[in-house]
């Protein structure tokens, strides 16, 4: 299985097929592909279909139709959500996910079982844009996706085994500890942590039949501290 993953990684980062291309910036306004060199393929069937399996779970988890690509985020690894729509069938806006940092999560946990939690922080963004939540990037809007995402680990550990711990504690690594007026600051450790574990435990208590994830908003902004 070790090995399997490991040709998974190595096609990931030597053998996407460009789909779009576009200079780096930061701009969430404008479209992705205007910005990134974005692929709908890793080059590998198998991690393909984990990754389109993972992103359906999420739109109806979350009740948002974004589409998903992977995306060249070499020098700065990450993951990220915008709001404007990569494709008309798709209308809630886009999300990407770094073909480094995917390599990044599998070394965290040797394995892939932090990728859809992490897919579903983005997701938890598209999330806020939609519902106009938090309405600025910074520490609440990351914080209300943490939250967001806790709530899919739960939802996902029911649905099939998951490693609970290890995605909580990624939550934990990624934090940092920027001033709170940094553009950058995205929640300390521990207040990553508390966020996902919020989210965790609310699906955990209201669990019921019918319930939507749209029902956590509230609760996300309860605990945030934000009217």
């Amino acid at each position: 299985m070790k090995t399997l993953t490991t040709l998974i990684i190595l096609s990931l980062a030597f053998n996407c097929k460009a789909q779009f291309t576009g200079c780096a910036a930061n701009n969430f306004s404008a479209a992705p592909s205007s910005q990134f060199m974005l692929f709908t393929s890793s080059g590998n069937y198998q991690l393909d279909q984990f990754l389109s399996t993972e992103a359906n779970v999420l739109r109806s988890f979350f009740s948002v139709n974004p589409s998903f690509f992977l995306y060249d985020d070499t020098g700065s690894p990450n993951a990220r959500a915008f709001p404007v729509a990569q494709l008309p069938q798709y209308p809630d806006g886009t999300v990407v996910l770094g073909k480094t940092y995917f390599n990044m999560m599998y070394n965290f946990a040797q394995n892939v079982t932090v990728v859809p939690v992490t897919m579903a922080h983005e997701y938890g963004h598209i999330v806020d844009y939609k519902y106009h939540v938090i309405q600025a990037n910074g520490m609440y809007a990351e914080l209300f996706a943490d939250f967001m995402a806790g709530a899919f680990l739960y939802y996902r550990s029911v649905l099939t085994p998951t490693d609970v711990y290890n995605n909580l504690n990624w939550f934990y690594s990624i934090g940092d500890y920027a001033g709170v007026n940094d553009p950058g600051h995205h929640g300390t450790p521990q207040q990553r942590l508390a966020a996902a574990m919020a989210g965790y435990n609310w699906l955990k208590t209201n669990a019921y039949p019918g319930i939507n994830v749209t029902q956590a908003i509230p609760a996300a902004k309860a605990f945030l501290g934000i009217p």
